[in-house]
C-alpha cells in the first residue's frame, strides 16, 4: 500500500489581481489606458485654462482619481490565505466474525470442538496474523488503520490504529473488565486507548482484541458488509481495504456488486484467505416437518430433508427415534432408517417415513443423519438432529357440514366424513325444515335444522364445510359467532362455491361483513 506523509500544514497569503490572460490584451490595456489618461488631461486642462493654476490641478486630480477607482475595480485585487495540509493515508481492515471462523484452520476437516488438537481455529489464525505477527502495527507506522468486523452485519469501526497507538472503540466494560466497577460509568461506544494506560496494557490489549474478533454471526454478508464499507471510507487518501475472511458470502448482496464500487471509486481490495482451501465436509438436517396432532391408529407422515456440503456422492442414513414426550431418553428406540445419497448438487435429499400408532399420548421423534464412510469426519455433528413432538388422541374431530342442498359434491364428503372413524360430523340440510326432520335420513351423527344457536353450541366443532350455503338464515348475532370462532378458536373452515348463494355474498358484501371477511377473494 502507497504511503502519504503524514503531519504538517502550511499555510501562506497572496495578493491576486485579474490581470488579462495574454500579452495582446495587456498591451491593448496599457495603450487604452494611456489614451484615456492623456485625453482626460487634455480635456481637462482646456476646459480649465480661464482658472487659476491650483484650481485646474484639484479638477484634474477629480479626473484622475476617478479612472484610478474604475482601474482599481477593473483589476479587482484581493487577497488570499491558503492552507496546505497532508492527511495520513487510510487502510480498512475488514475482519470475517461468523460462526464459520470458529473451525479449524488446517486443510483437514474437524470439528467446532476447540479443544481438540485439530489445531488453531480460523480466528484463531487471523488474531496470529494480525496481531502476533505485528501486520497491524506495521500497517499504522505508515497509515491510520481502521478495524471492522462483519457477520451478520458491518461493525466497527472497532478499532483505530496509528503509529502513536491503538484506540479501540467498543463498550467500556468489554475492556476494564468486572475489577474496574468505577469506569462502568462511560458511555457505551467510548474509544479506550490502552497506549495511555498502565504497564499491562499489553495483555489487556491481547484480550479485547480476542473479544472483537470472537466468532459470533450466524451469517456471512461479505458483499453486504464490503459494500456499505467501500462507501464509508471512499476518498483520496484511502489506500486500500484489507479483507481477511474464510470463504464466500451466504447472505445478503453478491460480491460482484461490492466489487464493482471498488472500481467505480478506485479502491484497492487485498484479500487474504483464512482456512482450508478444500470444501469441509458437513451433511446437516435442513428441515422436519411432521403434524403435531394425530387421531389414534391414523398413519401419518415424518418427512425430513437432509443437506451437504463437500459430501458429493458420499452415501448415509437417517435413523428415525421415538421415545416419550419430556422423557431422558431411557424409553428411546429405533423405529425406522432410510439410507440417502447427496448429490454433487446438493439440493436436499427428502426422506419420507410413514408412522402409525395406537396408544394416545405424547411422542417425540428424532431423526439423526450420519455418513456410512467412518473415515470423513464433518465439521460439525450439532446439526445432523432435529426433534419433533406428535400428539396422539383419540378425541374425534367434530365437523360441521352445511349445505344449500344435496349436490353430489356435499353427498360424497358427507358419506366420506361419516364412514372415518377419527371424525364425528353433523349436518345442515338448508332444505330440510323442522317439520320434515322424521321423514329425512342422512349418514350423519346429528341432523340440524339451522345454525348452532349459541357460542358455546359451536364452538364445539373443529371444522365447518360449507356448499354454497345460504348464509342469510344466520342472525347477525350468529354471524358474529361463526367471526369469533375462526378468530378466536382457530377454527377451520372450507368455503365450496356454487350458482345459487355465493353470487349474492359478491353483490351484499356489507350485509354478510363477519362473513365476507372470511372468504379468500
Amino acid at each position: 500500500l502507497a504511503q502519504t506523509d503524514t503531519g504538517r500544514a502550511e499555510s501562506f497569503r497572496t495578493i491576486e489581481i485579474d490581470y488579462p490572460e495574454t500579452t495582446f490584451a495587456i498591451l491593448a490595456v496599457l495603450v487604452g489606458l494611456g489614451l484615456l489618461i492623456g485625453l482626460t488631461v487634455r480635456t481637462s486642462l482646456r476646459d480649465s485654462r480661464f482658472l487659476a493654476m491650483p484650481w485646474r490641478v484639484i479638477l484634474l486630480g477629480f479626473r484622475l482619481s476617478l479612472i484610478a477607482g474604475l482601474l482599481w475595480i477593473l483589476l479587482n485585487p484581493r487577497q488570499r490565505t491558503q492552507t496546505t495540509q497532508i492527511q495520513p493515508s487510510r487502510v480498512g481492515v475488514l475482519v470475517d466474525t461468523s460462526l464459520s471462523m470458529a473451525f479449524p484452520a488446517a486443510d483437514s476437516a474437524g470439528t467446532i470442538d476447540t479443544e481438540s488438537d485439530s489445531g488453531p481455529s480460523r480466528s484463531e489464525a487471523v488474531l496470529k496474523t494480525l496481531i502476533d505477527a505485528g501486520l497491524l502495527k506495521d500497517l499504522a507506522k505508515t497509515h491510520a488503520v481502521s478495524v471492522y468486523t462483519f457477520g451478520s452485519e458491518l461493525q466497527g469501526p472497532v478499532a483505530l490504529m496509528t503509529a502513536d497507538g491503538t484506540t479501540f472503540v467498543a463498550p467500556a466494560d468489554s475492556v476494564d473488565g468486572p475489577d474496574n466497577a468505577s469506569e462502568t460509568s462511560r458511555p457505551s461506544d467510548a474509544r479506550v486507548d490502552l497506549a495511555a494506560d498502565s504497564e499491562d496494557s499489553a495483555p489487556r490489549e491481547a484480550e479485547q482484541w480476542r473479544q472483537l474478533l470472537q466468532p459470533n454471526g450466524s451469517e456471512t454478508r461479505l458483499g453486504e458488509s464490503l459494500h456499505h464499507l467501500i462507501g464509508q471510507m471512499t476518498g483520496r487518501t484511502l489506500s486500500g481495504i484489507v479483507v481477511l475472511t474464510d470463504g464466500r458470502s451466504n447472505a445478503g448482496l453478491d460480491t460482484d456488486v461490492a466489487r464493482l464500487r471498488a472500481e467505480r471509486s478506485e479502491t484497492r481490495l487485498i484479500t487474504i484467505g483464512v482456512g482450508s482451501e478444500q470444501p469441509q465436509t458437513n451433511v446437516w438436517l435442513a428441515g422436519m416437518q411432521s403434524p403435531t396432532d394425530v387421531h389414534r391408529g391414523d398413519p401419518f407422515d415424518i418427512t425430513v430433508l437432509v443437506q451437504g456440503i463437500g459430501a458429493g456422492r458420499q452415501q448415509g442414513r437417517v435413523r428415525l427415534f421415538q421415545q416419550s414426550s419430556g422423557s431422558d431418553g431411557s424409553d428411546r428406540r429405533e423405529v425406522a432408517e432410510s439410507p440417502f445419497e447427496i448429490g454433487d448438487d446438493g439440493l436436499p435429499v427428502e426422506i419420507t417415513f410413514r408412522q402409525q400408532i395406537s396408544v394416545p399420548g405424547k411422542y417425540e421423534y428424532i431423526a439423526a443423519a450420519e455418513l456410512l464412510n467412518l473415515q470423513t469426519e464433518e465439521l460439525s455433528a450439532d446439526d445432523n438432529q432435529r426433534r419433533r413432538e406428535v400428539e396422539v388422541t383419540d378425541r374425534k374431530q367434530k365437523v360441521l357440514i352445511i349445505s344449500s342442498g344435496p349436490m353430489r359434491d356435499y353427498q360424497f364428503v358427507r358419506n366420506t366424513l361419516y364412514r372415518h372413524s377419527g371424525i364425528e360430523s353433523d349436518v345442515w340440510l338448508q332444505t330440510v325444515q323442522q317439520e320434515d326432520i322424521g321423514f329425512v335420513s342422512q349418514e350423519a351423527e346429528k341432523l340440524l335444522t339451522s345454525f348452532p344457536r349459541t357460542e358455546a353450541e359451536l364452538f364445539e366443532y373443529d371444522v365447518i364445510v360449507a356448499f354454497d350455503a345460504d348464509w342469510s338464515r344466520l342472525s347477525k348475532q350468529q354471524q358474529e359467532f361463526l367471526n369469533r370462532w375462526v378468530d378466536e378458536h382457530s377454527g377451520g373452515i372450507i368455503f365450496v362455491a356454487g350458482e345459487l348463494f355465493t353470487p349474492e355474498m359478491a353483490r351484499d358484501p356489507d350485509k354478510f361483513r363477519d362473513i365476507a371477511v372470511l372468504y379468500p377473494v
